[in-house]
């Protein structure tokens, strides 16, 4: 990815499948998104700019810190993309997460979607296994709506 790619996203603004996060400081305000993404159809997560102010703050967020984050908290496994874009002296990161194929994903052992654009825990892990049914049937209901939602915003 590069600057106008950035600018791109910036210019299209925050939806269910692009997040903005102007500082992230622990895992706990990373990994529900990344999460949610994963068991969605995938998305992005740029950090490092202000998209309210559309300032440029950067970001020290690695690819390591990341990687981290997702072995030591998320399950099952799902593949991102890491992209570090340099301006002047300052990083902005952005995260292209893909949709997953083992959905659902679990972040800290609670599963996370994305709801009319909120994120929303739908379950937690120990739950019996009648709400890891439900857990899916929400991803797959949500998946639903953005089709339709799409269908309806070509036609």
């Amino acid at each position: 990815m590069n600057w106008p790619e950035l600018m791109q996203l910036v210019r299209s603004g925050e939806s269910g499948d692009r997040r903005f996060l102007s500082r992230v400081k622990s895992v706990d305000e990373l990994g529900p998104i990344l999460t949610a993404l994963a068991s969605g159809s995938g998305g992005h997560i740029v950090i490092g700019i202000d998209i309210n102010q559309l300032h440029f703050l950067g970001s020290e967020v690695t690819l390591e810190w990341i990687e981290t984050l997702i072995q030591d908290y998320c399950n099952p496994f799902f593949e991102i993309k890491f992209h570090k874009i340099q301006r002047d002296s300052k990083s902005v990161i952005c995260i292209q997460v893909f949709e997953g194929k083992l959905k659902p994903f679990f972040y800290k052992k609670k599963c996370f979607l994305f709801e009319d654009g909120l994120l929303k825990m739908a379950m937690n892990k120990f739950e019996p296994e009648s709400s890891l049914e439900s857990a899916e049937q929400q991803v797959l209901a949500s998946e639903m709506t953005k089709s339709t939602e799409t269908k309806t915003n070509t036609n």
